[in-house]
């Protein structure tokens, strides 16, 4: 670009920078995307920081989605991942009242530093300049400018030149809406409409769960009394242990209630998925016991992404359940990770997390009603919340899910997730 030889950080760079913005906010030759790339790369190289993000407010401003993500050091852009407020009030509540929030620690600076361990500190984030991103007078976004190392000193000319990106972002943002973004946000929105709809019937089943599980203290209570009494006899034990065993059950459901609820906490943070998956070998192996071969096949350097740890586990786990379930004479499972493109005409990373038997196969009738409350394919073994549960952590999460079956030849689950960071980018919290 030209003045990408300027010195960073100078009263000629900051002029020469504003002159292209209003170049490329006037170019209607090409993609929103590679004009917001421009920008991104400018700014980044202006303010000498390390990430320039753009992220929109979408679920009647209760998140955040972003939209283009520009790492300097890799030339990567990124896309798709998702900030709840409820996860991150502080933050959000900052948003609609600073017109740029100025950390020079981001990790211990008030209107920041509850992103610390979940965002921050596993990409390396020391500094943070973010400017909320304008419409007809009202907030619909940020623009996030992140550096590494040393901790920035932001001064006033950074602000202006902050607000100044933001209100050049208001202009592009419009136009991505009228292109291609606006059909993945537009997706993403009924996305989160259905989501909503399901956690509103989960939330009054929830209610009914919490009365059954009272009921459940007292039938384990009841049955722990027979089998302690000492002249019980070995029957009336064999007894109270089925009645466990089957309140076991109860209890089982009572839990996918409350989460299908969304009645737990969650803490979403960047995740290796890598570790993560290879963390949960020995588990998953249990599970499935020893008739089905398990097999994990892992790349070497993978993407990292946003979501909350037990919720990710808890979507594996559901998978992998129906996948053993699904070959009651044993077989194959596999659990593979993959990196991939959005699409053809963008360069924004996924991650991909395949779960594949070789079992029964779903039949493409079933396959319109997996992800409904309460369906289920195996009579009175199954609740009918596992796939429903999956489908929710994941669109909270940004991504999506997909389901490839053949009858009597097995089943095939996506669950694809934004990047949002480089593989190199994350260190411990």
């Amino acid at each position: 670009l030209p003045g990408e030889a300027l010195p960073p950080k100078t009263p000629q760079a900051y002029e020469h920078a504003r002159l292209q913005l209003l170049r490329i906010s006037a170019d209607t030759s090409r993609s929103c995307s590679d004009l917001l790339t421009d920008v991104a790369r400018i700014t980044a190289r202006v303010l000498d920081v390390e990430r320039v993000g753009v992220w929109t407010l979408v679920d009647d401003d209760k998140a955040l989605r972003c939209l283009h993500l520009y790492q300097r050091s890799s030339g990567q852009v990124f896309s798709g991942t998702v900030l709840r407020s409820e996860d991150f009030p502080v933050y959000f509540l900052a948003l609609q009242k600073h017109r740029a929030i100025s950390a020079d620690n981001a990790r211990t600076h008030p209107l920041t530093h509850e992103l610390d361990h979940a965002y921050l500190r596993p990409l390396h984030i020391t500094s943070m300049l973010d400017a909320p991103i304008y419409s007809n007078g009202q907030v619909i976004g940020v623009v996030c400018h992140e550096d590494t190392g040393p901790a920035h000193q932001w001064n006033a000319t950074d602000y202006a030149f902050a607000a100044s990106i933001a209100d050049t972002i208001s202009r592009l943002v419009a136009e991505e809406k009228r292109n291609r973004a606006e059909g993945m946000v537009a997706l993403y929105e009924r996305q989160l409409r259905e989501l909503h709809r399901m956690e509103a019937l989960g939330r009054a089943a929830a209610n009914i769960a919490h009365d059954f599980r009272n009921v459940l203290s007292a039938i384990y209570g009841f049955s722990d009394l027979i089998r302690t009494l000492p002249d019980a006899g070995a029957e009336a034990q064999g007894y109270a242990q089925r009645i466990i065993e089957t309140a076991d059950r109860g209890r089982l459901l009572t839990q996918q209630l409350m989460s299908f609820a969304g009645a737990e906490p969650v803490a979403p943070r960047i995740l290796d998925i890598r570790n993560f998956i290879e963390s949960m070998r020995s588990m998953l192996q249990v599970l499935i016991g020893k008739s089905i071969v398990l097999l994990i096949q892992l790349p070497p350097v993978l993407g990292r992404v946003l979501i909350d740890a037990t919720q990710l586990e808890r979507a594996l786990v559901n998978l992998v359940v129906n996948a053993r379930d699904a070959m009651p004479s044993g077989g194959n499972l596999t659990i593979s990770l993959q990196q991939t493109e959005m699409d053809q005409s963008d360069s924004t990373q996924q991650v991909v997390i395949r779960v594949t038997d070789t079992g029964i196969g779903i039949s493409e009738a079933q396959r319109a009603h997996i992800f409904e409350p309460f369906y289920t394919t195996k009579g009175q073994h199954g609740n009918g919340l596992g796939l429903t549960i999956v489908n929710q952590i994941v669109t909270r999460a940004g991504g999506h899910v997909l389901v490839e079956s053949e009858l009597g030849r097995g089943t095939t689950i996506s669950l694809y997730l934004p990047c949002i960071a480089h593989s190199e980018a994350l260190v411990e919290a």
